[in-house]
């Protein structure tokens, strides 16, 4: 079985373990969403980092 991006199952498009917490994954920037059908397609590019 195969994990989607955030749940689901189907072929993945990036391997690996991911993260443990959402608050450690990849901040989008420029973020678009749309409707297909059942789906929903989620855009965006990788936003730069923030030294806190």
């Amino acid at each position: 079985m195969f994990t989607g991006l955030v749940g689901g199952t189907g072929m993945v498009l990036f391997a690996g373990e991911g993260v443990q917490l959402m608050a450690d994954a990849i901040r989008l920037e420029d973020v678009q969403v749309r409707r297909i059908g059942v789906h929903l397609l989620v855009q965006g590019k990788p936003a730069k980092k923030q030294n806190h």
